[in-house]
């Protein structure tokens, strides 16, 4: 897939000048430069406004199957896929008209068609795409319809699957079968009763498995180390260096209370392996020998008949108040 160069011209109003080997886009009145190739997603990128989007990921082959980033080009009867769509010279495009809006705005009221409403429950909840777009532009007037039901909750391993949940975006897909390179998801049946599975439901084994969960826009596919543990938006975030190896990836570790899980890297969209993901079970339990030591010990003296200096019960307490005050959050 082609990339837009690191030098970006910064804000929708600003006008880029042409250099060799660029093309000249309009995007909703705005002139833009481009590198031949790009596409019109990418062009409306440059130009501050992202298309919504659910199967889009730039790491990955376009598929154009959601039909969210639709856009209307001058001169075309029909609309188009801007994620698939390559941006030509003195192309015009639109994405804010009436036309768009309400192509879209279809899209997200057939998608919502068989989607649960899990959201208080939900641990994308504050993540979600679905949830962004329909507040953005979807807005629909529900109508009342019979759901089509799936499997509901699949443990595969690692992450459990929701069936119901899914959007059917194949990032999944794609991302076993082009990145992991062990192709553990596929789409099974047609229509409205498609949905993703593992073949035989077997569970996933893969060093790359919990890169599914942050690669899902929904909550189809979630971590069974962090489900149910606590709401994204409670948690407290650092940029940190990922320790296992010496290439120095940068990574986010999210803390939560005695529980400190590593997540996808959003400052360079890297993959991280199950290994990193999970560092903070090592972490935990380095704790729990420390408080183990500093609480016990003490007590385990005064029980053998030796005298304890009080200076090791302050630094006992010392010690379990800073654990405690670290990972509350």
């Amino acid at each position: 897939m082609i990339q837009l160069p690191d030098a970006f011209c910064g804000g929708r109003s600003a006008n880029c000048a042409p250099v060799a080997g660029e093309i000249k886009v309009t995007i909703d009145g705005i002139e833009i430069s481009v590198p031949k190739g790009a596409t019109i997603f990418q062009a409306a990128e440059r130009a501050g406004y992202t298309p919504p989007h659910f199967c889009f990921h730039r790491d990955l082959s376009i598929p154009a199957n959601c039909r969210m980033c639709l856009c209307e080009v001058k001169d075309q009867p029909k609309l188009q896929t801007s994620c698939s769509t390559a941006a030509a010279d003195g192309m015009v495009v639109a994405f804010d008209t009436p036309r768009v809006k309400e192509a879209v705005q279809g899209v997200v009221e057939f998608v919502f068609k068989n989607h649960p409403l899990d959201c208080p429950v939900c641990d994308q909840v504050g993540e979600c795409y679905l949830q962004k777009y329909y507040m953005e532009v979807g807005n629909y007037d529900p109508k009342p319809i019979e759901k089509v039901h799936k499997d509901k909750v699949k443990d595969l391993g690692p992450i459990t699957l929701d069936a119901e949940r899914c959007v059917l975006c194949s990032r999944c897909v794609r991302f076993g079968e082009e990145v992991a390179g062990t192709a553990d998801f596929m789409i099974a049946h047609r229509s409205d009763h498609s949905e993703i599975m593992t073949f035989d439901d077997r569970p996933i084994d893969s060093a790359y498995a919990l890169n599914y969960t942050d690669i899902c826009p929904v909550g189809a596919l979630t971590s069974n180390d962090f489900r149910f543990r606590k709401r994204v938006y409670f948690l407290r975030s650092a940029k940190s260096i990922c320790p296992e190896c010496s290439t120095g990836c940068n990574i986010y570790s999210d803390e939560v209370l005695f529980h400190a899980g590593l997540r996808f890297d959003r400052m360079s969209d890297t993959l991280s392996s199950q290994e990193v993901r999970r560092l903070y079970r090592a972490i935990q339990e380095i704790l729990q020998e420390a408080i183990t030591l500093a609480v016990f010990v003490p007590f385990a003296i005064l029980y053998m008949g030796q005298p304890v200096k009080l200076d090791y019960l302050w630094a006992a307490l010392c010690i379990m108040g800073a654990v405690y005050f670290v990972f509350r959050g």
